[in-house]
């Protein structure tokens, strides 16, 4: 899944771009899992029951012109531009739905080892500025719980449903998030105590001394785009690291120590 690289006019959307193009770039910005094919939009299977629906009715309200095909997740844009206003509207949808149901089990060793992917969220249940990382953590089999975009006032986080999956994270990607472009700091957070919940949670630097959701949901972008690319690889290193019945003794032992687990999760081959 390769993003688009286009020269920037100083706006929030690259310039030089297809209708198809441009709206990818504002449905992604809110948090929906798409692609571009053609002059078509598609809507990812990560996406949640109803995204397709959610999309279909904002861009009728907004007179955009689009054949639906498949159920609503494949969208041929007919007109020849798609206005920043559109964008913007599209960008600022706010959160509709309440909190998604968490499956039975789902913060156990054994959802973490064996679910190839995390909840597929309805994006207008997530705040703007992370919907698209809580999404694409799940597309990349982190089973998360949900999270917040601190609402340009303070830091904006999001929950991992266990332990287990926040070792992983800390273990597989949070190094690689060094090499990005990023305005804040994303670091995972242990649990406080043995009720908490890890976090991977942003906080201010050099770079970003305030919090500005914009920059958050920039920093948001970038890592999803990274997750969605290694999303197939991230899915089959956990399955296959960690498939043996013989490690379930010692993740449960380790669960409620974060240091210990990260170093035991870390040595498994």
């Amino acid at each position: 899944m390769n993003p688009i690289n286009r020269p920037s006019n100083g706006s929030n959307f690259p310039t030089l771009v297809t209708p198809a193009e441009k709206l990818h770039e504002a449905l992604k910005r809110r948090g929906f899992l798409t692609r571009v094919d053609g002059d078509t939009v598609v809507l990812s299977a990560g996406n949640g029951e109803r995204d397709a629906r959610d999309v279909r009715s904002f861009l009728e309200a907004s007179g955009v012109p689009i054949c639906y095909t498949e159920q609503g997740c494949r969208l041929q844009v007919l007109c020849p531009g798609i206005t920043g206003k559109i964008c913007a509207e599209l960008n600022r949808l706010q959160v509709r739905y309440g909190r998604s149901h968490i499956p039975h089990g789902f913060y156990s060793w054994r959802a973490f080892t064996k679910r190839n992917h995390g909840l597929r969220w309805n994006t207008l249940s997530l705040d703007r500025g992370i919907a698209y990382l809580v999404k694409a953590l799940s597309e990349a089999g982190f089973l998360m719980t949900g999270g917040c975009d601190g609402h340009g006032r303070h830091e904006p986080q999001v929950y991992f449903a266990s332990s287990y999956a926040a070792a992983w994270f800390k273990i597989a990607v949070q190094d690689r998030l060094a090499s990005l472009p990023l305005h804040y700091k994303w670091e995972v957070v242990e649990p406080g105590d043995s009720q908490g919940s890890a976090k991977l949670r942003a906080s201010l630097s050099a770079a970003a001394d305030r919090w500005s959701l914009k920059l958050i949901q920039q920093d948001v972008l970038a890592i999803g785009d990274e997750l969605r690319r290694q999303a197939e690889s991230l899915r089959a290193e956990r399955r296959n690291r960690f498939k043996h019945r013989s490690m379930l003794a010692g993740a449960e032992r380790l669960q409620h120590d974060f240091a210990a687990l990260c170093e035991w999760m870390g040595g498994l081959l």
